[in-house]
């Protein structure tokens, strides 16, 4: 696409969705340096529940909490949701590490400096 002119970088803004893969991100870098890489919707939400289930133990508490969150996602709130994160109490490693994997993900900058 880039050697055969299809999209004229300098004339456009680039925003690509993925799903998150390590391998995708670093692709469009090498690709499109500039581009806006958004994380889709879908996969957004899956890895969201996927922190509710480790950081709380109620699946109610969990519930509640995944969707507040898909919420302020959508209204624009990420980084207000990724501070919120960063000061959350981790009771074991494993919620750590979902909350730092959470974190990664919805934190462009961080995701960019990473590849």
């Amino acid at each position: 696409m880039k050697e055969a002119g299809l999209i004229p970088e300098r004339d456009v803004r680039l925003c690509v969705v993925g799903d998150g893969a390590r391998w995708i991100w670093k692709a469009i870098k090498e690709i499109f340096p500039d581009a806006i890489q958004v994380l889709d919707y879908y996969h957004a939400n899956e890895h969201i529940y996927k922190a509710a289930e480790v950081i709380y133990d109620n699946s109610e508490e969990a519930q509640e909490w995944a969707e507040a969150t898909i919420t302020r996602l959508f209204v624009g709130e990420i980084e207000e949701v990724v501070n919120d994160l960063g000061k959350m109490k981790a009771h074991n490693e494993e919620v750590q590490n979902e909350i730092r994997q959470f974190i990664t993900l919805f934190k462009g900058e961080q995701r960019q400096n990473e590849l």
